[in-house]
């Protein structure tokens, strides 16, 4: 009878006068959920649970969080799903450390149950993108074959789900610099989401554009251009411009665009992800510090250091607020703080920045890593313009690649 009611809202005869969206019809059946079904709690929390899953579908990740949240408050002690679907609301706002917690909470249950059920093995696959994303590689690595080893034991019907730990394990290893690693990984999830959901599903497409990354980084334009473009195709198809996952693949291609030298083209499609960015996404969501990064990057090759320079600090000033202090994206950002600086002449401070940022990198990501190699050619054409040739030599002989400061 509430679902009824509920969706009776969307008929054009009952007052509604016009078509109503899906958010729509969430909206309203949240606010009549609680006067309507306070005293049913199981109901209530499994019809909260529905809406936070839709909402999350959709991308609507504060409204996903607000009834997850209320999902959660009704659940009993020993309830695992409202948990891990919380924590991904939170992962996908990019605040991985209260998902950190969440999980953790959901994963305690789990690890008391005999034999585990599903969403134990789900909460051990965010728990690897979690982990990764706090910077702690080897730890979500370890996670991540966990889950794999769990959900190919246990629940091998489980398809979109493996497909989802291969990728997050894909995002492990490209980061940690093993590069063939990481594509066989994300080859392996694209497969398996086609053959889970089929050519024509978020998923599938999500997978498309991570494939492209790994690609990317590898220095396989011609692969990755086609591959995002596709990827583009379907997310916007899919689920819209706003979604954050198109967000942050068309900022992938705006960067691709730039890494094969072509700041020109890579510029509009840039503008637009910002502008997508700041309309769609909360102010700290890692997709505009993402998109203002990238923008920065684009302003930087076309010659327009002072233009670039505020992108490239909001950037920074995001990630220093939502990642731990010593992150290797806060020194990314901060590299190209410096090759800014160093553009528009402040030689100082462009030095201050980029010492700092090639420390930490080198430190986590290593040497021979791409962000890493690119702070070193910056230091060696600031060392060269401040007449110090021996400094300037040690780090031009790294002789980096054009790779991205994500």
């Amino acid at each position: 009878a509430f679902l009824g009611r509920v969706l009776s809202a969307a008929d054009p005869g009952a007052g509604a006068g016009r078509r109503v969206t899906v958010a729509e019809v969430l909206d309203n059946a949240s606010r009549h959920l609680g006067s309507e079904l306070g005293g049913r709690p199981e109901v209530e929390r499994s019809l909260r649970r529905t809406l936070g899953e839709t909402y999350l579908s959709l991308g609507l990740l504060p409204e996903a969080e607000r009834e997850l949240r209320r999902a959660v408050a009704l659940s009993p002690p020993e309830a695992v799903v409202e948990r891990e679907r919380l924590a991904k609301a939170l992962a996908d706002q990019g605040r991985w450390q209260e998902a950190d917690a969440v999980i953790d909470r959901a994963l305690a249950v789990c690890a008391a149950a005999t034999p585990p059920e599903a969403a134990c093995a789900f909460a051990l696959s965010l728990k690897t993108l979690v982990l990764q994303n706090l910077g702690k590689t080897k730890e979500a690595i370890k996670v991540g074959r966990e889950a794999l080893a769990l959900l190919e034991s246990s629940f091998p019907e489980e398809r979109g789900e493996l497909a989802a730990v291969l990728n997050n394990l894909g995002i492990c290893f490209g980061n940690q610099g093993d590069l063939v690693t990481a594509e066989t990984f994300h080859r392996r999830a694209l497969d398996m989401a086609v053959a889970a959901r089929g050519e024509s599903h978020p998923l599938t497409a999500d997978l498309t554009g991570n494939l492209a990354g790994v690609l990317d980084m590898q220095g396989k334009f011609a692969e990755a251009e086609p591959l995002y473009r596709r990827a583009l195709t379907l997310q916007e198809s899919l689920r819209g411009e706003r979604h954050f996952a198109f967000v942050r693949t068309l900022t992938s291609y705006a960067n691709l665009l730039w890494l094969m030298k072509r700041p020109g083209e890579a510029e509009p499609i840039a503008q637009r992800a910002l502008a997508l960015a700041h309309s769609a996404l909360e102010p700290d969501h890692p997709m505009v510090a993402y998109a203002e990064n990238t923008l920065g990057s684009v302003l930087l090759d076309l010659g327009q250091a002072r233009e670039a320079e505020p992108h490239i600090r909001l950037a920074l000033e995001a990630r220093r607020r939502t990642l731990p202090a010593g992150h290797w994206l806060i020194a990314s950002a901060q590299s190209n703080l410096g090759a800014a600086l160093l553009g528009a002449g402040r030689l100082a401070e462009a030095e201050q920045e980029l010492t700092e940022a090639y420390q930490v990198l080198a430190r986590d990501r290593g040497v021979t890593h791409e962000k890493t190699l690119l702070t070193a050619s910056r230091l060696a054409r600031l060392f060269a313009a401040t007449d110090r040739p021996a400094e300037a030599e040690r780090y031009r002989d790294l002789s980096p690649p054009p790779r991205p400061a994500r």
